[in-house]
C-alpha cells in the first residue's frame, strides 16, 4: 500500500541499491504514496545549511517518483567497521567523528507523522 525506502549516504551518493530499487519499480511505485530517508553524517549537525546537503542526495530518487515526505537524519560512525584505507580517509582526511549521532526521538516523530501521510 506504501513504500519508505531509506539510504545511508557513501562518499556522498545513496546506496546504489536503492536508486537502481526505484527505477526498477517505477511504474509500480508510481500508483502508491513513497517516502524517502537518509542517514548520513552531514547531520550531525542539524543546521539548515546541512539539511539542504542532505536533502539533496535525494534528488536521484525525487527525479524518478516525488515522495510524500522525505526524512533527514544522522548515523553513527563506527571505525571499527571501516577498512584501513577507509579509516584512514574518514578518520584524519574527511574528518568525520566516531560516534553514534542518530536521534531516535526525531526519527519516530518523523514516523508517527510519516504515517497519517501514507
Amino acid at each position: 500500500q506504501a513504500v519508505v525506502l531509506g539510504s545511508a549516504v557513501r562518499k556522498g551518493r545513496l546506496l546504489k541499491e536503492s536508486v537502481d530499487f526505484v527505477k526498477k519499480f517505477r511504474s509500480e511505485l508510481a500508483k502508491i504514496p513513497v517516502a524517502y530517508f537518509v542517514v548520513c553524517m552531514t547531520m550531525k549537525d542539524n543546521t539548515e545549511a546541512k539539511r539542504r546537503i542532505a536533502d539533496s542526495y535525494l534528488d536521484p530518487l525525487r527525479s524518478e517518483i516525488t515522495p510524500v515526505d522525505s526524512g533527514l537524519f544522522a548515523g553513527k560512525m563506527d571505525y571499527s567497521e571501516l577498512g584501513f584505507l577507509n579509516y584512514i580517509i574518514i578518520k584524519y582526511i574527511v574528518k568525520i567523528p566516531e560516534g553514534d549521532f542518530r536521534d531516535w526521538n526525531l526519527i519516530k516523530a518523523w514516523s508517527d507523522n510519516l504515517y497519517t501521510r501514507l
